[in-house]
């Protein structure tokens, strides 16, 4: 006789003898076997039948997607960690080079940080995951090469959901890396080039501060705005 949905004892002589239902082992495996049977009374869903042996393709497919996925989630983490220590260093020395052995410019940097952050924003129409904070930190306290080579190496997003750092050479393309650079050694050169023609007229270091915070708004305006129209037309990144 029928005992529960899964399993069916059957009674021979004066022996038990138990045997586990196909369905039963199939569910546990996540599949959903419906129990219509087609005209001829055969169940397409049975193990042999090509519906079944579809759905066990598809599990087994889905299962090694995800184990794909993994595997690439840590390969990338890794190359991360592993290229901002290689680069990193790199880069400060080619920035050393093109500036001449300095390459901190502290003078302002709490404007230029937030004139910096503001345009981001205003260029991106407030979308946070888009705020560069690596762009940012550039801006603030670096001179124009040094500026220029480590903001168009490293990408840092840290509101985005996916992928927040992106490094030259790992993933992010060398031309959209010398498009950051190029755009921010202009602007950065040609307000660098405004800060020294004024700096005979300035008297004392405050003076300095408020020149340098004027003088830098209108040339970070550009580098934002020439970064964001060229990446417009040339990537169709969203406006």
């Amino acid at each position: 006789k029928r005992v529960g949905f899964n399993r069916i004892r059957v009674m021979r002589t004066d022996r038990l003898f138990e045997i586990m239902d196909y369905k039963s082992l199939l569910n546990r495996s996540g599949l959903q076997i419906p129990t219509s049977r087609s005209k001829n009374g055969a169940n397409p869903e049975e193990p042999g039948s090509n519906r079944g042996m579809d759905q066990i393709a598809q599990y087994n497919n889905q299962q090694a997607e995800r184990a794909k996925q993994t595997t690439k989630n840590v390969n990338t983490a890794t190359a991360a960690i592993g290229g901002t220590a290689v680069l990193a260093p790199l880069a400060l020395y080619g920035a050393t080079t093109i500036t001449g052995g300095a390459i901190i410019s502290s003078e302002a940097w709490a404007f230029k940080a937030g004139i910096s952050a503001t345009f981001q924003m205003i260029m991106n129409k407030g979308d946070l995951s888009a705020f560069d904070a690596c762009d940012m930190a550039a801006d603030a306290l670096l001179l124009p090469g040094a500026n220029a080579i480590i903001g168009g190496s490293i990408d840092y997003f840290p509101f985005a959901k996916g992928n927040q750092l992106n490094i030259v050479g790992i993933n992010k393309p060398l031309d959209k890396a010398l498009l950051d650079a190029s755009t921010s050694y202009l602007s950065g050169g040609l307000g660098s080039k405004s800060m020294n023609g004024l700096a005979p007229f300035l008297n004392n270091k405050t003076e300095g501060i408020i020149m340098n915070s004027v003088v830098s708004t209108p040339f970070l305006l550009l580098d934002k705005g020439s970064n964001k129209v060229a990446k417009v037309y040339l990537y169709n990144e969203k406006k």
